[in-house]
């Protein structure tokens, strides 16, 4: 079906086409978590939902101006809905991003070769920023998906192969990414992945860098007090 609607790219084939490479990423999460698979990375080869997830970058990277109509800045209405700092919705965030920003930093001025985490890593603190959000009047927090997955769709191809390499610093970034990905938990299609995935990572990290699981494993975790929202 992809094939076909790819060779006649007029702006309905597009928009489907691009709608049916998102729906199979999602249909992809959807089986669960497979062996050797860890979305971002496997152990083995490139992993396949980060192959699938390309290939919709790929088609709105080339038809950007045809898929401009299909995107929704903020699907929630504005004038009802507040945004929520993640400190309030998650517990010691600041403290424990802060020292792991701090910590990045350190390490770059004696090794350059750290400079790829700062990126990812200030992407991640934006992404939390924005996540969480409720209705005025409301104590229930919600988190804004798009913020959520935005993350995983602007990584760039040097993190990626450091994650995929099983360099340490990587795989404590994507652990912290996890403790947000963990706040979709009422998506039916994303149950396993969280557990799946930070158990793997506790299992590459070398001992030396276990403490900074300290915080992403408590917070990792469905929050009972908060509902997902689109």
């Amino acid at each position: 079906m992809i094939d076909g609607l790819a060779a006649s790219p007029d702006s309905d084939r597009t928009s489907s086409l691009f709608i049916a490479a998102t729906l199979l990423c999602f249909c992809n999460l959807a089986k669960g978590p497979q062996d050797g698979q860890y979305l971002l990375y496997a152990d083995t080869a490139e992993p396949e939902w980060l192959g699938l997830l390309q290939g919709v970058k790929s088609i709105l990277a080339e038809h950007r101006h045809v898929l401009a109509d299909l995107s929704d800045e903020d699907g929630r209405a504005g004038d009802v809905e507040e945004s929520v700092g993640p400190d309030l919705a998650l517990s010691g965030f600041s403290a424990s991003f802060d020292k792991l920003k701090t910590s990045i930093e350190s390490l770059r001025a004696e090794d350059e070769s750290f400079a790829k985490y700062s990126r990812p890593v200030d992407d991640l603190q934006k992404c939390f920023d924005s996540a969480f959000w409720r209705q005025q009047g409301s104590d229930v927090i919600r988190v804004h998906s798009p913020a959520v997955f935005g993350w995983l769709y602007r990584l760039n191809a040097e993190y990626l192969k450091a994650l995929q390499d099983g360099k340490p610093m990587a795989l404590v970034i994507y652990a912290y990414y996890m403790v947000l990905f963990a706040r979709l938990d009422r998506f039916w299609f994303v149950e396993g992945w969280v557990d799946h995935i930070m158990v793997d990572i506790q299992r590459r990290l070398h001992h030396t860098y276990k403490h900074w699981m300290e915080w992403p494993c408590l917070l990792a975790q469905p929050a009972e007090s908060q509902s997902a929202g689109g």
